[in-house]
């Protein structure tokens, strides 16, 4: 088996899209994980992953190390600060809506959920703003409420989104402003009920962690949850199933953001 159809194995099976890697970066995390089992060929590696399913998190991990962060991956950030938002309010505008809500699905320490309250915070006079940061991990959870952080969750940070963390004894602290605009609470997306009438979701790099029928029963409940008009934004390296693709219309499809299709 060579790297292509290793890859092609990855997509298909998982809706993991590892060609938004370059091939170096993707061979290097790629050689720890046969490293780690003690095998050297692509084809000894697809039964590992035959035989142990928990093997793809563990490569995932590995390929998702250390990312989570302020605006992770800042086109895909400039695309919903300069594309999605501007749509979205126009769209709430022209219908005389009044209220927006958003949830981060998958937020670890909340850097993501922070990071849509500081593009939102323009809009919190006009619009009712509500953000919700879901995880299963509660020591993740503590840490997101607490708002403080490092600089290496800094990032990719613009300064004028960086006027909203104050600065101290070398940490930052998310203001009280933004704080105020999101609440983060425990939840499992394959087992707890779904907010209902959203019209923005975030979950980036976590359906790559479920097998293919859980992905789909979640973008399913996903769609469910979302307004009409209302949007998903996935990881970049992650793609919808066909059974999915009917229920969403792409508005950039490189940067994996959809909106919910009229129909459904």
């Amino acid at each position: 088996m060579d790297l292509p159809t290793l890859k092609k194995k990855l997509l298909e099976e998982r809706g993991f899209d590892p060609h938004q890697y370059s091939d170096s970066f993707f061979k290097r995390r790629l050689a720890t994980r046969l490293r780690a089992h003690a095998v050297s060929t692509y084809d000894d590696y697809a039964l590992i992953l035959k035989k142990d399913p928990d093997e793809y998190d563990k490569l995932w991990s590995a390929l998702t190390i250390n990312v989570t962060r302020f605006f992770r991956d800042a086109i895909v950030w400039e695309a919903i600060e300069k594309k999605m938002i501007p749509e979205l309010i126009s769209y709430k505008e022209a219908r005389g809506e009044k209220c927006i809500r958003v949830w981060s699905a998958g937020c670890s320490t909340g850097e993501e959920a922070y990071s849509i309250a500081i593009l939102l915070k323009p809009f919190a006079e006009e619009f009712t703003t509500f953000i919700y940061g879901t995880d299963r991990d509660a020591r993740g959870l503590d840490r997101a409420k607490e708002g403080v952080y490092g600089v290496s969750s800094l990032g990719e940070i613009k300064p004028k989104h960086a006027s909203y963390l104050e600065h101290s004894d070398g940490e930052y602290r998310i203001k009280d402003e933004i704080k105020r605009m999101v609440k983060f609470m425990k939840h499992d997306l394959l087992e707890d009920k779904y907010f209902k009438r959203i019209d923005l979701i975030l979950c980036r790099n976590v359906l790559i962690y479920f097998k293919k029928e859980a992905q789909e029963q979640v973008v399913s409940n996903f769609c469910e949850s979302l307004k009409e008009h209302g949007y998903m934004v996935l990881g970049r390296v992650e793609t919808i199933f066909v059974e999915a693709k009917e229920r969403f219309t792409p508005v950039d499809l490189g940067k994996r953001i959809y909106r919910k299709s009229e129909q459904h």
